[in-house]
């Protein structure tokens, strides 16, 4: 069965167990008594919230790691920025044994020649997943350098980024380029079906940070719909992660000071009406 994943990244820099489920609101309780949480690993406080999560009833069940040095774009100061604040993947993959986490996700340009033919210790004791970037035949690398890798190395797809091949970024896309964006992405996750990947998970960003989120006014109920009746004809899928993206003045000042304010409320909203259509069982 499909774990709905709910990302840290809603509460900016400095996340909390609490922070985080304040922020989902009841959403975090639609799919389950236990909210699941991918945390995305700041050096200075992933060890503490795997630590505290079971406190607030919630599990963190994958670590979001490194994002790798970006040498293309406006982005690329920045995501490199993020980059040197993230936990190593050697770190993560140690700790990941220790702390039960079921798997370790990083983006697949940090994969490169050296460890495709060196191989990565203890995958057998840890899902990997490399996730997609906003970059051309990005998704198709991810799915190459997954079987190369073996162990059941998988793929996280993120729909942003694999938008951003199609046509640049959504927020940039009137409705008829971005129907048209979704359409080839939607191909491209059903060529899927037919390759040689361990596991298949899926990044939906429904946050309100333009350059990596969904353009939510341009989606349509019948959009979602295709989407999911693909993600249930792959019969690999394990994970859909709800991320949720602020811009990035408000990711600096951390939630529990200002409080979540109408993140929660915008939150169950979407998560209520993904249940209704059933596409989140």
């Amino acid at each position: 069965m499909k774990k709905l994943v709910f990302s840290s990244g809603v509460a900016g820099l400095f996340p909390t167990p609490k922070a985080v489920r304040d922020c989902y609101g009841e959403a975090g309780e639609a799919v389950g008594n236990k909210m699941l949480i991918e945390l995305i690993c700041w050096k200075h406080i992933y060890k503490w919230f795997s630590k505290t999560a079971l406190k607030q009833n919630c599990q963190v069940v994958g670590w979001h790691g490194p994002i790798g040095f970006w040498t293309k774009g406006s982005r690329s100061v920045l995501e490199t920025g993020v980059d040197v604040m993230l936990a190593g993947w050697k770190e993560l993959i140690r700790g990941a044994r220790e702390s039960g986490v079921e798997y370790v996700l990083m983006h697949e340009n940090v994969i490169d020649e050296r460890l495709l033919e060196c191989g990565i210790e203890g995958l057998e004791e840890v899902k990997l997943m490399l996730e997609n970037k906003p970059e051309k035949g990005s998704m198709a690398t991810a799915v190459e350098k997954a079987g190369l890798l073996g162990s059941g190395t998988g793929v996280m797809v993120d729909l942003v980024h694999l938008l951003y091949e199609q046509e640049g970024y959504a927020y940039d896309m009137d409705k008829s380029s971005f129907r048209r964006a979704w359409d080839r992405s939607l191909k491209n996750i059903d060529k899927l079906s037919g390759l040689a990947v361990g596991r298949i998970g899926f990044h939906i960003p429904i946050g309100k940070r333009e350059d990596d989120s969904l353009p939510l006014g341009l989606m349509e109920e019948g959009m979602w719909k295709d989407l999911f009746w693909l993600v249930n004809k792959l019969r690999r899928v394990e994970y859909l992660v709800l991320e949720n993206e602020q811009p990035m003045i408000d990711q600096l000042v951390p939630i529990w000071i200002k409080g979540p304010g109408g993140i929660s409320g915008r939150n169950e909203s979407i998560v209520e009406r993904l249940v209704e259509w059933g596409i989140i069982e």
